[in-house]
């Protein structure tokens, strides 16, 4: 899918250490995540994506309101993302890191953590 694609290609850029992209190209990445998922709207990968995106912009705010609601969407996204495919490993990783980054140390933090552990051999 070519808005997948481009907008996972536009998010591997953006965990580079000096490299913030403008609000233009922020802008089309979102548009290209939602009309991807509007295509299939279950899709993993494209629910991960949508979740980068929204850790992205939490982690631009900072701090406040809106990075914890974007946070939290972001999380929701990754669980509903680790339903459809339980056996990724690295997304439990992300999960946990997102969670304990966020002092989210509750039950699905711990199903993470159990995770991980558990998958450590089977995916690799």
């Amino acid at each position: 899918d070519i808005h997948f694609t481009s907008a996972s290609t536009e998010l591997s850029f953006w965990a580079r250490q000096d490299y913030r992209p403008q609000q233009s190209r922020v802008s089309v990445v979102e548009q290209n995540i939602n009309a991807a998922l509007a295509g299939w709207p279950h899709n993993p990968d494209y629910l991960d994506a949508k979740a980068r995106f929204l850790t992205w912009q939490a982690y631009w705010e900072e701090q406040g309101t809106l990075a914890r609601t974007l946070s939290q969407q972001a999380l929701e996204l990754k669980l509903g993302a680790l339903e459809r495919r339980p056996a990724r490993r690295q997304s439990w990783v992300e999960l946990a890191g997102d969670k304990a980054r966020l002092g989210q140390n509750d039950a699905s933090w711990n199903l993470a953590l159990e995770k991980i552990n558990t998958l450590k051999n089977v995916n690799h």
